[in-house]
Order: structure tokens, then sequence, then C-alpha cells
């Protein structure tokens, strides 16, 4: 019979050897049924797989191909069925097979001689073209000898084939034999945050389950250590892609009895990633749960392979802040103060943005409606002075509470990290999946939040947005676009743009504005708000920057002279500087007079920039305003009693120490604006202020700083753009923070919020970011515990949470 040369000898390895003891290829059986058996053969570098049915007196081959990934159990799958052996087993059948051959038994009785021992087998040989093949098998054994003779043509004369045979013969049989392979298997050292492997060698018995063994094997070799396979959860499936994607499909018991953090998780799925992906050699891991997409209460990859990285791990969090402002840091601490899990990723060394890099001398507004964590904030800058509130504070004491308040919800913070330009966002749908850093940092969240000054995160995100002025009949706003000269930080007289030689006065554009009302693609100006003292204990002097150029500045020195004349009275440092007053003898310094810190035409490019042209454009204005200090204190085109009061100032000694005593935060008054279902226009800031989802409330004028300074028709000089509006207050929607669902339902923006450049004007206060910032914390949340998109998130319940909270949202106004 058939089945006798055939047999199925579980746990059993086949050795071949050719004759010269060169080349061994080995046989194991994987997997065996009723009639059929899957053999294993390893080459030096390949191995190959071969599906073997024996039934009705016949052995015929299914299937041979090779090893798409280990121990791929191919028994179920289709196959060609060509015929190894027929019987009656006798001498001359024959019968043709695959690629035009023919197959015959040509002998019964041949004897062959191995390095195990004589056998009498059955000889088949089979002929094709230019190939032949002689096997032979042995009763109870199987194969144990094969020749394979091949003719391989020359390129001219069939005469000069060259022939090539090869002998492979039977050199041991080894039973009881179990495969057996070194596997690393990783684990999350939630002591270290690292991830760490063990090497262990694991056995497979023919008909061990893949899946099973693995399961087993990671239970037994981390014990001690944090389980990556929670109890009676198992591995159900393994398969690859057809872009070799290793697939991983969970058991619900592995959702079901993960009892940890996000992180915690994120390490887990990182640990099985690494593990599979190394031994499968393959780069990345697609996971699912019970074939649906893997959704866990943290976590929610959908079809998002996971790489394998055995330097970093992937970052899970419930929420995602991205931006380490002052709002970003109330986003962060609320929405751990509800539960979730948070990462807080700030693009510098400094935590804060401008509340601790400078301007600390607050624009309030009306302080009735500040509220909540922003005013727990200033209550607790009044309590490092021993005062109840404290509106004004020293730089340093604002970024030691906003440490303790991260601290205290123990929020993970990561420094000095900055979004990929390219590629860093990455969506299904209109979920983000996850954002990777230029550092190579990757993070997944439910939900983000970006509350960075310039929206990188939304915009790389495909949400709308805007830059630049709208005209006024876009949104009907009476003080939109290009405006006529207001304010005291215009040229007040008329002032010649030329000096006495007929030369145009540098920080001048010979470009004139467009019509009134009409819009632009320009954004106001922006400086650094420095922290000065005029304590010669505590004073660092200004210093000439290195490309410094006294013509840029010869305009201030000719309009303080003019100034000095035409009023008649001696000229001051405040003349060019505000000063706010701070603790312990500061002040924080800001733009005053039509020609002052603030670097008009310098922040035009900056929205859109890249980092490198930012890094470039911060440069220009740190430089810009160190020129202007140093010259008013000691060039003598300045009234000398200027120089001579601006020489009792000089850089806080004690603030701003590792940056040279200069604020780490460029003052970006507004870069991009989001465009969302709902945008707040000039009517909501100053008519109708009444909103059905506020979550707080803003006070601020409406207060844009110049936007351009240009040469006149008549030959002066002038500033356009300032605008000063007082409003009263007025309630803020949640919908100013909403992209549209359209474009992303997992996105909350608490700083580049959908406004209009005049509703944003006075929208852009920090303690308005702030309290921005804590209900997007909090509605980040609600959002995750109700599976639901941001958008949707229940404001009633919202405005609910943050009144207990002691946010303000309404208030009278006497």
């Amino acid at each position: 019979m058939v089945i006798d040369y055939f047999p199925v000898l579980k746990d059993t390895k086949y050795t071949y050897i050719t004759a010269e003891n060169d080349e061994i290829y080995e046989m194991t059986i994987d997997y065996v049924s009723e009639d059929m058996m899957q053999l294993r053969t390893k080459y030096a570098d390949e191995v190959n797989i071969s599906v073997i049915q024996v039934s009705d007196n016949k052995a015929m081959m299914k299937l041979s191909q090779e090893e798409s990934y280990f121990r791929k159990n191919l028994m179920n799958y289709p196959g060609n069925m060509e015929i190894l052996m027929m019987g009656p087993i006798e001498e001359g059948r024959h019968w043709s097979v695959n690629g035009g051959g023919v197959r015959t038994i040509t002998s019964t009785t041949a004897m062959v001689s191995t390095p195990i021992e004589m056998y009498s087998a059955v000889e088949v040989t089979t002929v094709w073209d230019n190939k032949r093949t002689v096997e032979y098998y042995a009763k109870g054994v199987g194969l144990v000898k094969s020749i394979v003779i091949s003719e391989e043509a020359s390129s001219d004369f069939k005469d000069n084939a060259k022939i090539t045979q090869n002998t492979y013969y039977l050199s041991e049989i080894k039973r009881n034999y179990k495969l057996t392979e070194e596997i690393n298997f990783y684990f999350p050292d939630l002591k270290d945050m690292k991830i760490r492997n063990v090497s262990e060698k694991i056995e497979f018995s023919t008909n061990d389950i893949t899946e099973e063994v693995f399961t087993s094997a990671y239970y037994d070799v981390v014990k001690g250590n944090v389980r990556v396979l929670p109890k009676n959860s198992r591995i159900n499936k393994l398969d690859m892609d057809m872009d070799h994607t290793l697939h991983i499909d969970l058991s619900m018991e592995f959702l079901s009895g993960m009892n940890v953090e996000a992180m915690h998780e994120g390490m887990i799925l990182q640990s099985l990633t690494n593990t599979f992906g190394r031994f499968f050699g393959t780069e990345q891991v697609r996971f699912t749960v019970d074939d649906e997409d893997y959704k866990s209460s943290n976590i929610k990859l959908r079809q998002q392979p996971m790489k394998v990285d055995f330097v970093r791990y992937p970052l899970f969090y419930d929420v995602v802040v991205y931006g380490g402002t002052a709002s970003g840091i109330m986003a962060a601490v609320s929405a751990s103060r509800e539960g979730k899990d948070v990462a807080l990723i700030e693009q510098t060394s400094h935590l804060g943005g401008m509340v601790s890099g400078g301007l600390s001398y607050t624009d309030h507004g009306n302080i009735k409606v500040i509220g909540g964590m922003t005013k727990e904030f200033f209550e607790l800058a009044g309590r490092h002075y021993s005062k109840k509130i404290s509106w004004f504070y020293e730089p340093h004491v604002a970024e030691l509470i906003f440490k303790k308040m991260l601290q205290e919800e123990n929020i993970h913070v990561y420094f000095n990290s900055l979004l990929k330009e390219k590629g860093g966002v990455k969506k299904d749908g209109t979920s983000i999946l996850s954002i990777e850093m230029l550092d190579g940092l990757l993070f997944y969240a439910q939900n983000f939040i970006d509350s960075t000054y310039e929206g990188d995160l939304m915009a790389k995100s495909s949400v709308s947005y805007t830059v630049g002025r709208e005209s006024n009949d876009v949104y009907q706003e009476s003080f939109a676009g290009v405006l006529p000269p207001l304010g005291r930080n215009n040229f007040y007289y008329n002032l010649k743009a030329f000096d006495k030689n007929g030369t145009l006065y540098e920080e001048i554009s010979t470009r004139l504005p467009g019509p009134a009302g009409s819009g632009d693609e320009i954004v106001q100006s922006y400086n650094y708000r420095l922290c000065l003292t005029n304590n010669p204990n505590n004073q660092v002097p200004f210093s000439k920057p290195e490309n410094y150029r006294r013509e840029r500045y010869l305009l201030v020195a000719a309009w303080l002279n003019f100034l000095k004349e035409s009023e008649g009275r001696s000229i001051k440092f405040s003349d060019i500087i505000f000063f706010g007053p701070l603790p312990n003898n500061k002040y924080d310094i800001n733009n005053s007079g039509p020609f002052s810190t603030d670097y008009i035409g310098g922040s035009y490019l900056y929205p859109e920039a890249d980092y490198q042209q930012r890094e470039e454009i911060r440069k220009e204005h740190k430089e810009y305003i160190q020129g202007l200090l140093y010259f008013v204190t000691n060039d003598e085109a300045v009234p000398a009693e200027l120089r001579a009061d601006a020489k009792k100032w000089g850089y806080a000694g004690d603030e701003f120490v590792d940056n040279d005593y200069w604020p780490y935060q460029l003052y970006i008054r507004e870069a991009r604006r989001m465009v969302g279902d709902y945008v707040m226009t000039e009517r909501d800031v100053r008519h109708d202020k009444l909103k059905f989802d506020a979550i707080g409330m803003g006070s601020y004028n409406i207060d844009s700083h110049n936007v351009q300074r240009y040469l006149t028709l008549d030959g002066y000089v002038q500033n356009e753009g300032e605008l000063q509006i007082p409003v009263t207050p007025y309630q803020i929607p949640y919908r100013v923070m909403m992209p549209k669902i359209s474009e992303a339902d997992n996105l909350i923006v608490t700083v580049c919020v959908s406004a209009s450049h005049i509703a944003y004007s006075s929208l852009r206060m920090e303690p308005q970011y702030m309290i921005m910032g804590e209900a997007a914390g909090i509605a980040a949340s609600m959002a995750i515990d109700k599976d639901t998109a941001v958008q949707h998130v229940d404001t009633e319940i919202l405005k609910k949470i943050l009144i207990e909270n002691g946010a303000i949202l309404e208030v009278s106004v006497d």
C-alpha cells in the first residue's frame, strides 16, 4: 500500500546529506491529520513547506512552497494535487505530472545504501525535457535517497549542454524530536520605564498550535515581571499580510484582563510587537481583538500597525497636549484631574509660554471673569508673595508654579520635542491616530489638544485655518482689514521719512497698505517681553548684538528728537518702553510708541515658516530689540537725557539665567487661526455676547498691534494696524475650539482658535488661553468617557463641571 511508504512519524526529524557531506537539509512534520501531513524542510537559507495527502492508495503533493511565516498551517489551503506515488505498486506503472513530465515506478526492489543502513526501496523516476529525478522510498521509513539530474543548455549548441547531478541520502532519523526555536521575549519594566527582554528556547511538537505555544511561553517566561498577556488571554491568530505586516489577533480577555494605564498598555503592545516582529522577520505588526479593530479604554489603534523598535517604544496616553504654554498646562492638568493619563509635549526646554517667558504684567482685563484653574494659578503666585492673589509676578516664579501643578498630577512632560514637519500626523479618516516627533518619539492618544502659539498640530492634521486679516465684508466687521492711523503707538506728528540727505530711513516699507477695510495675509507685530531692573546689584548691561547696524535705528532717534522739540520736554526711556512693575524691583517691558520693541514687519513669514526659518526669525527679533536698547543707551543721535535714563537699566540678572537673561518665548501675538464650523467675530465680542455653550469669559480690549510701517504718498512715515477698542465681558463658546467635524473629530485647539482677526485680538490674552485650556482638558476626558467626537461633548455637563471647579461663565457688569 502506498501509505506504507509515506508513514506519519510525529516528532521525528529526518536529516539528509549529499555524497560529499557538504550539503544538508532537515525534514520534520509540523501538522498531521487523518490523511494529510505538513512537512517542514529546512535548507541552509530557506524553509520549504509541503503538504502531502495519502488516500485511495495514492500519495499526492497538495502544495509545495517557501514558508511565508513560522509554522503556518497550510493543510486546508487548496492545491494542485500532483501524484507522487500511486498503487498498485508495480514496475512500469506511470502517470503524468505538472510541467509536462512523466513519473514512473522503475523498480520495486531497489537496494539503497545510506549512512544509516541498507534499504529495499521503491524507485520512482520522473522525467521532464531537461530534468530528471529519481526517488527511493522505503517501507515504514519514507524517502531514503533522491537524485536530481538537470541539463542546462548552452546558448548556442545543445551538444554543449551542462549536466549537473545532486544525490541526497538519509543520514539520521531522530525520534522524540521537538522543533526548538530561541525567542527573545520582550516585556515592560515599569519601574525604570524600559522594555527589557529575556531569551528562551521554545519547543514545538507535531500538531502543536503555534499561537498556543507562544501564549503559554509568554506566561512562563515573564513570571515575576509585568504580564504581557493577562490571565486567561490568548493569541488567537498569527498571520502575515500581503505587505509583510504581521497580523496578531488577540482574545477579548487581553483587554478585559488588563488593568493598566495607557502608557503601560502601550509598552505591552510594543513588547508584543518587538517579540513577534523580530521572530517573524517583519518591521511592523498590526493588532486586532477577536478580528475587530484594536480598541481598549485607553487605546484605539484601528488599522494602524506598530513598528518594531528596540530603542524606543510608542507612548500611549488618553490625552496628548502639544504645547507647554500656559493654556497647554491648564489643559493637561484639568484632563489629569478628570482621571486621564496625560502627556504634555513642549517644543523648548521651558514651560509656560509667555506667562513664564516675560509676560508677567498680566493682561487680565476685568478680573471678575477669571476663575477656575486660571485663578488658582494667580492665587498660587500670590501665595509665593504672601498675598491672596497676584496678577503680576516674576517669570521664574510662574514656571515654578506650573512645574508644581504638573508634578502634583504626575503628568509626563516631554521637552525639546517638535512635531515632524512632514508625515508627523497619522489619521484614520477624521481621527488622529498618532503624532511623531523629530526625535523619533511616537505618541498615540484618544484625544489631542493643540495649545501651541503656531497651531502646528492643527495645520498638520489638515484642519482649515487662515493667516492675516479678513476684509470687513467677510464677517461684516467694523474694524476688520486695513485701518486708518489710530492710537498712541503711531506717528501722531507728521515725521518726514527721509533724513537730511534725502535718504529713506530704514525699517520703512515703500509698499502702501491696501484700501481701508481690505484684507491681507500679514499679521500683527511680535516682540520679546524682557524682564528689566534698575537695581544695580541685580543687573546685566545692554550689549551690542552680533549684527548691529545703527542705521536701522536712526528713525527712532529722529522721532525722539522731533518729539522733544515739538513738546518742549525732556525725553525719557518710558517714551519708547512700557514698564509693567513686578515684585522685587523688576519690570515687564513692552512696546510703547511708534518705534519700540515691536519688530514691525518681522512677523509676516513666521506662521507658515519651517522650524529653521522660525529660529532665524526669532534671532532677528532678538537682535532687533538688543540693537534698539544698545542704540538708545549709547548712540549720540539719541537725546542725552534718554541715554542717561536708559543706562540706569539692565536685564534682570536672576531671570532667564540659562538663556543669557533673554526670555525663552517670542511673543507670537497671532499666527494661524483655525476656521471651524463656527467662527467667533467682532459681533460676538461686542454685541452678541451670550452663548449656549459658554466655557469661560473674556473681557480684554480688542487689542491689535501695528502690522506695517510705510512711506506715505506725501513723504511721511506712518504705522498701520493698531487697534484698541474697549469691550465689556463676553462669553467664550466651546465651539471656538472645535475644528470642523469633517476634518478632525478628536482634536481640540486652545490657542489658534476659530476666530476672526478682530475677535482674536481680544481672545488672544493669556488668561483666556488658560480658561480655554481648562475646558479643553475636561472636554477631552468627557469625549473619551462617552466614546464620542469632541464636537459632540454635552456642553451642559461640561459647564456644570467647570462651574463646580470655580470657573466663571457669567458675570454681572456694573
